[in-house]
């Protein structure tokens, strides 16, 4: 609901209007500017009240024209009629004029988003920027003379951060003011809210600015103040809209073209898309509505709305009974993003509103964008409205209506219930009172009601400074016998004061109020009667609550107080409790009551979420971003209900999140995924169990305890609201919230226990038409009406009954206190308490209302003696009879159907699955289509059931009523309509749609209408079944209509009997037409069998062919001699009547042996078929037979045909047969003495299955068979057939042979044999594994693996010498000779001394290489590192010790001594000796044969000799020249494992360190 405050100008409303209103966005502030003779200006805030001190007034020649309100700071900016620009300080109230660069009529001003810049633009043309400091003051940035009337301007946006919408992010956003962030969870606000320092994660800002001109001309001004023109339109701007999620300009022109153009860094505009709006272009005004969404008014009766984003449109229209349907006309809308509701102002006064709900997500549902819009109640003003403007954190809407300016603000309607009276306000002012025996007063306060306190007696109001109580009982007498429905009057005022009140309630003849940071006693009149005070550790009181005698009073510190007032004068009841000492991470106590005696205290609370602590600050071209140290805490609501138990000072809690109390919440039910225990449920905890998936997902918005019943405690549970992201949500219990068919709030009676704490007892969910819970008194709840539900049917409050009290309301207290002893404990699971609490009672009413009772909680064993008091033997027999279901709700639903709650037992079988149940319920219920859709979805395995069920109903249906309704006569007489309208009576033609589709029709249908041919007839010839068809014709035969039985064949497509009846009428020539037109077997062989008759023998042996009866043409063929048709129809006929044609052909007087072997063949019997053709010398047909036979022939018969293919040199042939004997040994001698090649299919001809003969003679055949494959060259088969025959080492050397290295080092790997990897690893050697580093590491895995590790060392030492030899690199060499070395010594050989020679022959290589690589490394890491070394220190004693190595006498083992003069010739070369040079290589020459200098000599460092001698020197073969550069691979080598038992017993030579050749 909106309240409503008034502006009214100082001055005449003749000669003054608005011209203009702007309102703060975060203060209470509003502006409203008035045009007249003076001019004047004047600052409200939001109750109307004007800022002392603070008036701008100006002469009637300088009109304001243009105001605009800074966006955080008490600052406006105004703009004058002669381009004045003034700021005025609402703060320190001051006006502080800024000298203007304008000279015409100053028509826009706008700050930017953070505040930090002001754009001014006047009629002319000129446009200025101003630069705003942290005073306010204003600094000129820019200006532009454009000589273009500006109209329009807008800032660009930073788009927010994409973030995830978790609760917690919820929760700051409430905190931060985001009243739909603060809706989606209660009407609760923060008392500490407005204390705390507010927060945004984004303080950032984009100083760039879009300006559009009348002309149509668009430009843009970047954050330095440079301006160019960046678009031109067709037309004058009417509209510029910023797009800041997808950056985009929007731009309308006054012709209503819209276009989103993508706005580049320097602010150039792209065309994405142009579209004509229709509407009214004089009075269209445009406003956002939300992210992407653009709401378009103006002129008519509805809004336009567009997703700019989806591309989805739809209208919000002005409804009656609020509008005036087609006389009311929008004028102005604006949008609260804070709030999420779009206010739109009519011709006529009228605020229209509409507040967007985030949808639910369902799977596979597309969301109406319309339905997400609700109208709220609209506001009603005086005049038609120019303006609408939303501001402030307390999101009040202004609006202009010319002559007075409104302020409206929301407010929620206060409603109080206690003692049987129920107050409810239904306007700022009014409030209707209702008390018990239906009386109703609907009562006007003096002021505006921000909340109310009502007692049996007293009503107290208070607006928040003004306190005002109201005397009840003699109205209560004086109205007491009138209708409810009473009209507005004043109440006897019983006192009034002025108090700052925070919160109030009344007791008796006493007021309780929090004022001042205490809570004051006092009388209706304002007397102080007594002063509960508060320690500063205690913190302020933020609520207050009274039940019987206690008043129960929270503070912001999280302190709960307790007073006893049931003597004179108010008494702690108890010590306070701390709450921050007992809940982890609290923030604010929402409400806390106790209970009527005061032992249980239930309390709901605000945790604290996310502390952020951010200091920083940054700047960047056209972004400015300032972030603050501050400690922000984000109060969000606990889904935990806690309970104080005072008498035992335990403090316990429910987690309406997971429906569970707290013994239950982290403890995985019984025989879960998650629980260790595999047991059943005991009654008690399945109960729990149910109870928590209808609780759990939710959050308590109020509580209330029973005024009289100390046990009970009422909650009001909303639905969690549903993040955006899923996948964020870490709780199941949360997840299941979100289930579309789940009621949005429910009220849950709970009980409260010493043992057990808080205790679910039932639940319902609050319906559409209510608001929420007002309150409770045993037996009912009081509902609260939705207000739009109220108008239509004018009761505010409901009465509903507990569940356990229906039927109970009259009764006397002392029944009503036995059943709720008996609810209460049933609920903890004391059933002898229960039973005992109940024993008295006879009346059979409350027993029935246990039995209800025990659906609820599924409690059958509590049911059956429930029943059996009842004396309702059918029900108790039916629950005997349902224990042999083996889901408990279907058993429960078999109780609540006996109890007459179909509706429950429909829910409970719907839960556990058992459709099957629920499809025979709605059939016994009559609901038909229930049961159909169900059965379609859900329980198809019935569907054509149902649909039969339902065509007998229907049939039946008319009969019925009138057996029912009518008199004998009657029915006689319905029964012969019946037979004449059978299709029209008893619903029968929807009755034929059902048994179609129970495919019972063929039957059911015909019996239906047998007394009615002429229907029957009508319906076979709309039928489309061929069936059906059939049997028509069938009857028509039996009755001698043939024309009309072929009819009815021919439609059946039934072309058997057409035969039948076109031969037995004596038409056989078109009984042949149809039987060779179809080929139906059937037709054709009744026809053959007329022909045989009649003595046509060709006709009847072509039409035996057809019907496939081959063996009566045969038959017919042998009796009449007509061999050659014999022949073709029994190469057509089966094996039987093939051997039967053989026969013959054999047998007859002239034999015909070759018809006879060709059908033996095709018979399949080829013993005789080959015996045949030996004695007839049929060869030719051998060879055909010979491709057919098989081992099932017989062994003779196949070694006579194999012997006759050797005889006539078809050695192929013969083998086959061979290995068909299995005769493998001779097929294979005969494939080596013929040179028959081995193919795959005849090597796996001659591989004998295993279990065929013993293993030995079964892998000689197969050695056999890949030793012929060896030798024929096909070396992978070779491979194959050694490998199935065991023998991997031959089956390796043939692959080997192959070549085929990826299949040789997969075989090696896969073998896993010694010998196999050395000679894998040897094959391997053969390669240029310098090339390959795979095979490098093969080789030496190999190596490995096989143990070989003298042939390893061996492999290492000939890579040293291609090092060498090859590439001159002696490091590289060395690195070899160390893993050689390594290798060697881990060798296991037989001979230790073969051993140790070996290791001896390569440790005097190694010396030798590392004595020359020293050498060489020194002179290297002189030339290069420039560090000391022997090269660098003695050049001398490094050239004799290569002296010395010449003299060595192995040194060639190890060291070419042509490098060895290279290296010394290079030296002198290098130092310039060159004639020293010169000897060593003369000396070369002679002790080196067939030497080549260029292979050990730089071919500069000969030719830098030669020309400082003059002496040629010859350089060998050009092919010869090599550079002397080794390679290095540095591969990673794969791990290999190695047997290291002994290198224990053999210490490592210091000479060698761990090897790193690869």
């Amino acid at each position: 609901m909106m309240s409503i405050n008034s502006l009214n100008t100082r001055h005449t409303h003749m000669r003054q209007r608005n011209h203009a209103t702007d309102i703060h966005d975060a203060h209470w502030l509003l502006t409203a500017m008035l045009m007249g003779e003076t001019g004047s200006r004047e600052e409200v805030k939001s109750e109307g009240e004007p800022i002392e001190g603070l008036e701008i007034s100006s002469t009637a020649s300088a009109q304001p024209t243009a105001i605009a309100w800074h966006p955080h700071k008490k600052i406006l900016a105004v703009g004058w009629e002669s381009g004045g620009l003034s700021l005025c300080n609402a703060a320190e109230k001051q006006f502080q004029p800024v000298q203007s660069l304008h000279q015409g009529r100053l028509g826009l001003l706008q700050w930017s988003s953070q505040g930090s810049r002001l754009i001014s633009a006047d009629s002319d043309g000129a446009v200025v920027g101003w630069k705003s400091d942290g005073r306010g003051s204003l600094q000129n940035v820019f200006h532009h003379d454009l000589k273009d009337p500006l109209v329009q301007m807008v800032f660009r946006a930073v788009p927010e951060p994409l973030g995830a919408f978790d609760l917690s992010g919820l929760a700051r956003a409430a905190v931060n003011g985001d009243e739909r962030a603060l809706d989606l969870f209660s009407n609760w606000r923060p008392k500490t809210g407005g204390k705390r320092q507010s927060f945004s994660a984004e303080m950032k800002e984009h100083l760039g600015c879009f300006i559009g001109s009348s002309s149509g001309r668009i430009y843009y001004v970047n954050d330095q103040g440079l301006c160019s023109e960046v678009l031109e339109a067709d037309g004058g701007i009417k509209a510029l809209l910023y797009h800041e999620a997808r950056d985009l300009l929007v731009v309308i022109t006054d012709s209503l073209v819209l276009g989103q153009f993508q706005v580049d860094s320097d602010g150039a505009l792209t065309e994405i898309s142009k579209v004509k709006l229709s509407g009214r272009p004089g009075e269209a005004v445009f406003t956002w509505a939300g992210k992407g969404l653009l709401a378009m008014g103006g002129g008519e009766s509805f809004l336009r709305l567009w997703d700019l984003d989806g591309g989805d449109n739809f209208v919000l229209s002005l409804e009656p009974p609020h509008f005036r349907h087609g006389a009311e006309s929008i004028t102005c809308i604006s949008f609260s993003s804070r709030k999420g509701v779009l206010a739109a102002g009519t011709n006529h006064g009228s605020v229209a509103f509409w507040k967007y709900n985030t949808p639910m997500k369902t799977p596979g549902v597309q969301s109406d964008p319309e339905k997400d819009w609700t109208p709220q109640t609209p506001a009603s003003l005086s005049g038609a409205i120019k303006q609408l403007h939303w501001g402030s954190q307390k999101n009040l809407l202004a609006a202009n209506v010319v002559r007075d300016v409104y302020i409206l603000n929301e407010q929620i309607l206060c409603a109080h219930f206690k003692d049987q009276t129920a107050v409810v306000q239904t306007s700022p002012t009014q409030l209707t009172v209702l008390m018990e025996e239906e009386t109703r007063l609907d009562l006007r306060a003096k002021i505006q009601v921000s909340g109310v306190s009502a007692s049996k007696e007293h009503l107290t109001v208070w607006d928040g400074k003004n306190v005002v109580t109201y005397e009840l009982a003699p109205l209560t007498r004086s109205f007491k016998y009138q209708e409810p429905q009473m009209t507005s009057m004043p109440l006897e005022n019983a006192g009034s004061f002025t108090a700052d009140c925070d919160g109030l309630a009344i007791f008796e003849q006493t007021l309780f109020l929090i004022e001042d940071g205490k809570v004051q006693v006092r009388t209706f009149q304002g007397t102080v009667k007594q002063t509960l005070n508060f320690l500063e550790s205690e913190g302020e009181p933020i609520s207050l609550d009274i039940n019987g005698t206690f008043l129960t009073v929270a503070t912001l510190a999280g302190v709960i107080k307790i007073w006893d007032f049931s003597r004179r004068e108010a008494h702690p009841h108890c010590h306070p409790k701390v709450l921050p000492d007992i809940i982890t991470d609290f923030g604010e106590i929402i409400s806390a009551k106790a209970n009527c005696n005061g032992t249980r205290v239930a309390v709901v609370i605000a945790t604290v979420g996310v502390i952020l602590h951010m200091s920083d600050s940054c700047e960047t071209p056209g972004l400015q971003c300032s972030f603050y140290d501050l400690e922000q805490m984000n109060l969000m609501p606990d889904p935990k209900l806690y309970l104080w138990d005072l008498d035992g000072d335990a403090f316990t809690y429910f987690n309406f999140a997971s429906g569970c109390a707290e013994e239950d919440d982290n403890t995985p039910p019984p025989n879960s995924a998650n629980s260790s225990q595999s047991r059943e449920f005991t009654a008690l905890e399945r109960t729990k169990f149910e109870s928590a998936k209808e609780v759990g997902g939710r959050f308590v918005l109020s509580h209330f305890w029973d005024p009289e019943e100390p046990r009970l405690l009422v909650c009001e549970a909303k639905r969690l609201p549903q993040p955006k992201n899923e996948k964020l949500v870490s709780s199941p219990d949360l997840s299941m919230s979100w289930a579309p068919d789940r009621p949005e709030v429910i009220v849950v009676p709970m009980f409260a226990s010493g043992e057990s704490g808080l205790i679910v007892q039932d639940s319902f969910p609050l319906g559409p038409d209510h608001n929420r819970l007002l309150g409770i008194q045993t037996p009912f709840f009081y509902l609260l009406r939705k207000m739009e539900i109220v108008s239509a049917k004018g009761q505010l409050v409901d009465e509903r009954v507990m569940r356990d009290f229906v039927g109970l309301e009259t009764k006397d207290k002392t029944t009503r206190g036995a059943m709720m002893n008996f609810s209460y404990f049933l609920s903890i699971g004391n059933m002898d308490e229960a039973f005992k609490a109940i024993k008295a009672i006879k009346s059979e009413a409350v027993w029935g209302n246990m039995a209800r009772m025990c659906v609820k909680t599924k409690r059958l064993d509590v049911a059956g003696v429930c029943l059996g008091h009842m004396g309702h033997a059918r029900g108790a027999q039916a629950l005997r009879e349902a224990q042999v279901l083996p889901q408990l709700d279907a058993r429960v639903a078999i109780l609540a159907l006996q109890l007459g709650m179909v509706d429950e037992a429909k829910r409970l079988l719907k839960s556990c699955g058992r459709y099957d149940l629920l499809n025979e319920l709605h059939q016994d219920s009559g609901k038909w289509d229930d049961a159909l859709q169900l059965a379609a979805s859900f329980d198809r395995i019935h569907l054509r059931s149902t649909h039969y069920n339902f065509a007998k109903d229907l049939e039946s249906h008319e009969i019925s009523e009138v057996v029912v309704k009518g008199e004998v006569a009657e029915i006689i007489s319905f029964c012969d309509h019946l037979l004449m309208m059978p299709l029209k009576c008893g619903k029968i033609a929807e009755a034929i749609e059902h048994y179609e589709a129970s495919e019972t029709h063929r039957f059911e249908v015909p019996r239906m209408l047998f007394d009615e041919p002429s229907a029957l007839d009508n319906y076979v010839v709309k039928s489309k079944d061929k069936t059906l068809k059939k049997w028509w014709a069938q009857y028509l035969e039996s009755i001698g209509d043939m024309d009309g039985a072929l009819q009815y064949y021919e439609a059946a497509e039934d072309y058997f009997s057409q035969v039948r009846v076109h031969c037995y009428c004596g038409k056989t020539e078109r009984a042949a037409e149809i039987a060779n037109e179809t080929g139906n077997p059937a037709a054709c062989y009744h026809l053959a069998r007329q022909y045989e008759n009649n003595d046509m023998v060709r006709d009847a042996i072509h039409f035996y062919g057809r019907a496939g009866a081959y063996g009566n043409a045969i038959r017919i063929c042998k009796e009449n001699n007509l061999d050659d048709q014999l022949l073709s129809m029994a190469l057509l006929a089966a094996p039987r009547d093939q051997l039967e044609a053989a026969r013959y052909f054999e047998s007859a007087e002239r034999p015909s042996w070759d018809k006879a072997v060709l059908l033996y063949h095709k018979a399949g019997l080829l013993s005789k078929a080959v015996e045949l053709a030996f004695r007839s010398q049929q060869y030719s047909t051998l060879q055909m037979i010979a491709l057919d036979l098989d081992s099932k022939a017989d062994p003779a018969l196949l070694q006579r045909v194999a012997d006759y293919f050797l005889e006539n040199n078809q050695f192929d042939k013969a083998v086959d047969l061979l290995a068909i004997a299995k005769k493998y040994f001779e097929a294979l001698d005969l494939c080596v003495e013929h040179n028959i090649p081995i193919t795959e299919e005849l090597a796996d001809r001659l591989t004998m299955d295993k279990g065929e003969m013993d293993e030995g003679a079964r892998a000689r055949v197969l050695e056999k068979v890949a030793e012929c494959a060896f030798t024929q060259g096909n070396y992978h088969l070779a491979t194959k057939k050694f490998t199935q025959a065991g023998n991997r080492v031959k089956a390796m050397k043939a692959l080997l042979k192959s070549g085929d290295t990826e299949k040789i080092v997969f075989f090696a790997n896969v073998s896993r044999q010694r010998e196999i990897y050395v000679m894998a690893a040897n094959y391997l050697q053969s390669l240029d594994w310098r090339k390959d580093p795979t095979i490098m590491k093969n080789i030496v895995a190999f190596y490995t693996k096989g143990k070989a590790l003298d042939l390893l060392a061996g492999f290492y030492v000939a890579c040293a010498q291609v090092e060498i030899d090859e590439y001159q690199n002696y490091e590289k060499g060395l690195e070899a000779l160390v893993e050689a070395y390594q290798a060697m010594s881990k060798t296991q050989g037989t001979s230790p001394q073969q051993v140790e020679e070996k290791l001896e022959q390569i440790k005097l290589r190694a010396e030798l290489v590392k004595k020359f690589v020293d050498v060489r490394r020194n002179r290297i890491f002189a030339l290069v590192r420039s560090v000391s070394s022997l090269y660098l220190d003695d050049p001398n004693e490094a050239l004799k010790q290569c002296r010395d190595l010449l003299a060595e006498d192995k040194v060639e083992l190890a060291v070419r001594k042509g490098d060895i003069y290279g290296f010394m010739v290079e030296h002198y070369a290098r130092v310039g000796n060159f004639k020293m040079a010169y000897t060593l290589i003369e000396e070369m020459r002679h002790k080196i044969d067939n030497l080549n200098l260029a292979y050990y000599i730089n071919i500069e460092t000969l030719n830098s000799i030669s020309k400082a001698l003059d002496v040629p020197l010859s350089t060998g073969k050009a092919a010869d020249l090599m550079n002397g550069k080794g390679g290095s691979e540095e591969d990673e080598e794969e791990e290999i494992e190695e047997d290291t038992s002994g290198e224990a017993d053999k210490p490592m030579d210091p000479f060698f360190p761990r090897g790193t050749y690869f």
